[in-house]
């Protein structure tokens, strides 16, 4: 009960001698003396984020302390998950901007005679040929290490600015171990993020931009964290490469893939934080995201409901508390 005392004291912004076992529910690892530049790093990084933060654990502490039975493990458990989520949305906010400065500083290729940037042909006219935007070169690369979140993976952008495409296209991959123990994975992972985009579309494309790289980088971490040289502890999950080899191949349904166990997580915490940064209800988020597939004719708008169906059961599992 001290510590949660301390958490309540200081949420309140009352000074705080942090013991131990505060800054353990706290989710901070390190020695507790050391808790209070901790925060301090966390609110300059996302001061409203972290607002919004000390608000939930005060209500979540003030919740504990009120009621007779104290089920103090699931709710330290909870506090932690809200803790973790501040985290990975600070590193996701940082990356994505970081990609966003390349996109603007990449439109400069438009306007060059030989329509390169970083030393890659990276714009293409009318009547160029085009290559696979997955075999194009990256004109950025970084090894990304994020201690407070115990992540580290490599981070590439492909960019191609295409004169007449007439249509803004993005998508990512993690190229990731499967191991289960990270002691057996070779190497960090890789995230990919691509964008294609028509030059005519700038600068108004950018916010669109900026949200979709949030939502892919989002997306991708979560996938890193299922196995290999990041796996987290109770979210290991196998490779499923076999069935997603089906799904391209046309011998199951494409709902498959929106169904799939790796999938599923990846693209709720996608969506998620997209919804968080468009200030939008969650489920309209998914809505609009699904209704894409639907208005396209990949799904039928029966398959998105039993998506939808799905995805609502997986939101307690990842400490999401929404409507869906």
């Amino acid at each position: 009960m001290d510590a949660l005392n301390q958490i309540e004291n200081w949420s309140k912004g009352v000074d705080t001698q942090w013991s131990q076992e505060a800054a353990d529910i706290l989710g901070y690892g390190g020695e507790n003396w050391e808790v209070e530049r901790f925060l301090d790093i966390m609110q300059d990084r996302n001061p409203i984020g972290f607002k919004k933060l000390i608000t939930q654990i005060a209500k979540q502490v003030n919740d504990l302390k009120t009621q007779v039975n104290l089920e103090v493990s699931e709710s330290i458990i909870s506090m932690k998950a809200l803790i973790i989520e501040g985290r990975y949305d600070s590193l996701v906010t940082k990356l994505s901007n970081t990609l966003l400065a390349i996109v603007k500083d990449s439109y400069s290729c438009v306007e060059s005679e030989d329509g390169m940037f970083a030393g890659k042909k990276t714009f293409f006219a009318k009547g160029d040929s085009v290559p696979d935007i997955e075999e194009h070169p990256e004109i950025y690369f970084e090894e990304i290490e994020a201690p407070n979140v115990q992540l580290e993976f490599y981070l590439t952008l492909k960019i191609q600015w295409v004169e007449g495409l007439n249509a803004y296209r993005y998508g990512g991959d993690a190229f990731n171990d499967s191991a289960k123990d990270p002691a057996k994975a070779d190497t960090p992972p890789l995230i990919e993020v691509r964008l294609e985009i028509d030059p005519e579309q700038y600068p108004q494309v950018l916010s669109e931009v900026s949200m979709d790289l949030k939502d892919i980088l989002r997306h991708e971490i979560e996938h890193i964290t299922q196995s290999g040289w990041n796996v987290k502890q109770g979210k290991y999950l196998r490779s499923d490469m076999a069935r997603r080899n089906k799904i391209n191949r046309g011998d199951i349904d494409t709902i498959n893939y929106w169904l799939l166990q790796k999938e599923q997580p990846a693209m709720i915490q996608g969506l998620y934080f997209r919804a968080k940064k468009e200030r939008k209800p969650f489920a309209e988020v998914i809505n609009s995201y699904l209704d894409i597939w639907v208005d396209n004719g990949t799904l039928t708008n029966e398959e998105k409901e039993k998506i939808i169906k799905r995805w609502r059961t997986m939101l307690p599992k990842l400490g999401i508390r929404q409507d869906l």
